[in-house]
């Protein structure tokens, strides 16, 4: 790598760094004031509250790393500029374009770290700070005594559970109906009046058992039958988490099974494709500002960082609009997801063509 390759790099990684680092600590310290009254209210140990933000570090990062990375880009080269740093670079016959492609293959790669990042710390990390909101701080009965639910279903491997009523306190199940699927088709019925459950069996009352075949359906009741299952009900409202903070393969599994019991997953499909398309526009937003940092005309410093935040701001809204539509079924899911990133490399190519070298 030369010298100059070497110097760019480190002088952008330190800026991301410290943009990225202080965007977060803003946040989190703007966040706790917010909630002030609401720790007070609920009596928080200053334990729990540590380990609410501690585990949203890893999500904020990802949150943040596109508009920081657009941030640092662009105050860097608009910096050099403005020192005639780029000048004297383009004097000592160093093609400006290649440092910049160099700069994309940079951001290319922390997209994939993002990525990553989403997968493995960011997205579990919020579901453990949900998890101490509810159960620590909240002190929420669905961590305790688990409540009475309405119309709830799930399934475990190839079986459906559905249940009209379910009371955690009584550990009892009404209007029970179970379904075992065969590469995706319906094999067994169970309907049961009402249920027993301790642990991971299930005692059955009242039951109807169809098999269900090509030539003829046959049916065989019983008063009480035991089924063993390889999760409670119970441990799934507890562990229930909201599609915003489910990982890609959370989401897949989902998608997967609501497409297999044919009910709506619009927005679980955009969300899913969110995991996607997020964690590239750390590099689209690069191939956008890098070329329209060098080629605007320079000024100080407070100029360039406004500019650079006018601008990640608009593309943070860009967005927002687009993935919000998507949800409300507004938009096709593709989209919703992808359109901005369209948008923003089609804008991108105009500050390319006219980059002053």
């Amino acid at each position: 790598m030369k010298k100059i390759d070497k110097y760019y790099f480190e002088e952008l990684l330190r800026y991301f760094i410290v943009f990225l680092v202080a965007s977060v600590a803003i946040f989190i310290i703007v966040n706790f004031f917010e909630r002030l009254g609401y720790f007070i209210a609920n009596k928080a140990r200053v334990t729990d509250i540590l380990k609410f933000y501690f585990f949203q570090i890893p999500f904020l990062l990802n949150l943040m790393a596109p508009f920081t990375f657009l941030i640092a880009s662009f105050f860097l080269f608009q910096q050099s500029a403005y020192k005639n740093e780029l000048l004297l670079v383009r004097i000592s016959g160093i093609d400006l374009r290649l440092l910049i492609l160099k700069t994309l293959l940079l951001s290319f790669v922390l997209s994939i770290l993002v990525f990553l990042n989403g997968e493995f710390f960011a997205f579990p990390g919020l579901q453990n700070s949900t998890r101490v909101r509810k159960a620590n701080i909240e002190k929420s009965e669905y961590f305790f005594y688990y409540p009475v639910v309405s119309d709830f279903s799930f399934m475990s491997n190839d079986t459906l559970f559905y249940f009209s009523r379910l009371s955690g306190r009584e550990r009892k199940g009404l209007g029970v109906i179970i379904m075992v699927f065969n590469k995706n088709e319906p094999v067994v019925r169970i309907d049961a009046d009402s249920c027993l459950i301790i642990e991971r069996t299930y005692e059955l009352f009242n039951v109807k058992e169809r098999y269900i075949r090509p030539e003829k359906d046959s049916i065989v009741s019983f008063q009480r039958k035991v089924l063993t299952c390889g999760v409670s009900p119970f441990e799934v409202i507890r562990k229930k988490t909201e599609i915003e903070e489910m990982s890609a393969r959370q989401l897949l599994k989902l998608v997967s099974y609501k497409k297999r019991m044919r009910l709506p997953c619009k927005e679980e499909m955009v969300e899913l494709l969110y995991r996607f398309s997020f964690p590239l526009t750390v590099f689209i937003f690069a191939f956008f500002s890098l070329p329209l940092a060098i080629s605007i005309k320079a000024r100080g410093k407070t100029y360039s960082f406004g500019l650079a935040l006018i601008v990640s701001f608009f593309f943070w809204a860009l967005i927002q609009f687009f993935k919000v539509s998507g949800q409300a079924g507004k938009m096709n899911e593709f989209l919703a997801t992808f359109s901005p990133l369209i948008l923003c490399t089609g804008m991108g190519i105009v500050p390319w063509v006219k980059m002053k070298l």
